[in-house]
């Protein structure tokens, strides 16, 4: 795990640029605490980059504003140790003490990610969709005796093309729509 050192108020804007391309973790970490040590700990041994989250490292210790200064920024609590999961320029996810771990952090990204499909689904109901379907069977004609009953089969078959053009739903996409935006606003 590459940590990148936070040691000045200035590199919050470029957190904040970064989040934009990138997810940007936070991690605020008390040298002196035991329960920090092991957040810390468990953090960088369940850490796989393939997440894509670029980690900073701010220790508490030797740069006390700088936190106070996130706080300020991202409208959260201080806390030690914490996490923050800052994406366009949001915290999007925060945990602390004994609720810090990867697992939540990969949780909150998944949450991310499928409110915003499902918001692009939502979205796709606008679009005109096509259908195609087929069908294939046989019937039997009728067979007078039971040597034959196997032997007088007709083959059939259908297909269809159907074209489906939303115009007027009561509504209803425009309200799933705008229920979809809030939650994926909340959870950002």
């Amino acid at each position: 795990m590459n940590w990148t050192k936070l040691v000045s108020d200035t590199q919050l804007d470029e957190i904040k640029a970064e989040s934009a391309k990138q997810p940007v973790l936070i991690f605020k970490h008390s040298t002196t605490c035991s329960i920090s040590a092991m957040a810390l700990s468990r953090m960088e041994r369940n850490w796989s980059d393939q997440l894509g989250v670029k980690p900073y490292y701010l220790d508490l210790l030797a740069n006390r504003p700088i936190s106070s200064q996130i706080e300020r920024e991202f409208g959260v609590a201080h806390e030690s140790p914490q996490v923050l999961l800052i994406r366009n320029g949001e915290c999007v996810y925060d945990a602390s003490h004994m609720g810090i771990s990867f697992a939540g952090l990969q949780q909150a990204e998944t949450n991310l990610a499928l409110q915003s499909l499902q918001y692009q689904r939502i979205k796709a109901g606008y679009l005109p969709t096509l259908s195609l379907t087929a069908n294939y069977g046989t019937v039997n004609l009728g067979a007078q005796t039971l040597d034959r009953i196997f032997s007088n089969f007709v083959g059939f078959g259908s297909f269809g093309l159907r074209l489906n053009i939303p115009i007027f739903d009561g509504f209803q996409r425009d309200a799933q729509l705008k229920q979809q935006r809030l939650t994926l606003l909340t959870q950002e």
